[in-house]
């Protein structure tokens, strides 16, 4: 059965022009990358998302309307919900039933998805959103209806976001709806490959993170406003690709 729909989903790539033919071995190349994997869960369940509020107990799950869910008795993740290292659960479905609302299905995810895939995320200068006081800065990021919000440190960051969100798009534009081989893959390929790295890097922070939460001064998280810096081989990635 997962056979039959992996296969049923690599067809539906295909005719919608982002996959080629030809690229099997190619495209599952992070396929063993965790982080990646989440990465395109997050993409494609946005905005279902959890923010995970961690205390000295038991943590506290929120999401855009609700406000105290709780994670469904059969979740894995419902096993031992203090051993959670991120501060973001994407999710599939709730369930309304006897003593609350519950999540059936969840996986952690780091910001950086939640940032790049984020629907309508903007920069902005004010200084609370839904409810967290964020100090007014130009490199101050909300998304999510307003209830999601970064602060990016630096304007280098907020430029490397903008050049991702420009490109993820572009891709899109280009090749939706046309038939793809490999070879005209090659210009994304690098970009791809380079959050695709971004995307590990941050992972192996924010597990340093969970396990001194208070103590790290360049880890990701939300509403705290730090977030880490990207160097330069990577702006200059982003740089030499230009999409019309």
């Amino acid at each position: 059965m997962v056979s039959d729909v992996r296969d049923q989903f690599r067809d539906l790539l295909i005719g919608a022009g982002i996959l080629a033919k030809n690229s099997s071995l190619e495209v599952n190349r992070h396929a063993a990358s965790w982080p990646v994997v989440r990465a395109a869960i997050c993409s494609g369940l946005y905005p279902n998302l959890i923010r995970v509020e961690f205390r000295k107990k038991r943590p506290k799950f929120v999401s855009r309307d609700y406000d105290g869910l709780k994670l469904h008795p059969g979740s894995v993740n419902a096993q031992n919900p203090g051993h959670l290292e991120q501060e973001w659960l994407v999710y599939h479905e709730l369930v309304k039933g006897v003593g609350g609302t519950f999540v059936y299905d969840s996986s952690e995810v780091t910001p950086l998805p939640v940032l790049l895939f984020g629907i309508n995320a903007r920069a902005t200068v004010d200084d609370r959103v839904h409810g967290f006081s964020l100090t007014p800065s130009a490199t101050s990021f909300v998304l999510g209806d307003d209830w999601i919000a970064y602060d990016l440190g630096s304007d280098e960051n907020v430029y490397l976001v903008k050049k991702c969100q420009e490109v993820f798009d572009s891709i899109l534009d280009k090749h939706l709806g046309q038939t793809l081989n490999v070879e005209e893959l090659s210009p994304e390929k690098s970009f791809l490959d380079e959050v695709a790295s971004a995307l590990v890097e941050e992972a192996r922070a924010s597990e340093v993170y969970a396990d001194d939460r208070f103590g790290l001064e360049e880890s990701y998280h939300s509403n705290s406003g730090k977030f880490s810096h990207v160097d330069d081989q990577k702006r200059s990635c982003y740089d030499n690709i230009n999409y019309k």
